[in-house]
């Protein structure tokens, strides 16, 4: 069932929490789990995303990475490779207006 779970989905990644330190089925030590859970920093993840900042990328990853769909930065950048640039030339050309830029990085 979990590997079916797995393969539904596009995970990033993926965190193992230990359940026991016996390595036994079916026993589970909260105090074990909620240590895991605090160190990890999943809580805080959790409330991150749910904030709506659930993707983040540099625009040099991002236009390097969905520059195809947009006939103004493929098969070359109108813009002489300016990522920022590039970045809000794909959303353009796909009418996408949900997404915030930072600095450095696009929401």
């Amino acid at each position: 069932a979990l590997v079916d779970t797995i393969s539904a989905c596009e995970p990033h990644y993926i965190r193992c929490i230990k359940p026991n330190d016996d390595k036994a089925a079916g026993k589970f030590v909260t105090e074990r789990v909620a240590h895991q859970v605090r160190y990890l920093g999943l809580v805080e993840n959790v409330r991150v995303r749910r904030a709506g900042f659930a993707y983040r990328a540099s625009f040099e990853r991002f236009a390097g990475r969905y520059r195809v769909v947009s006939a103004s930065t493929f098969p070359r950048s109108a813009s002489g490779g300016d990522a920022r640039a590039d970045t809000c030339e794909i959303f353009a050309s796909r009418r996408i207006t949900d997404y915030q830029l930072g600095r450095t990085m696009v929401f």
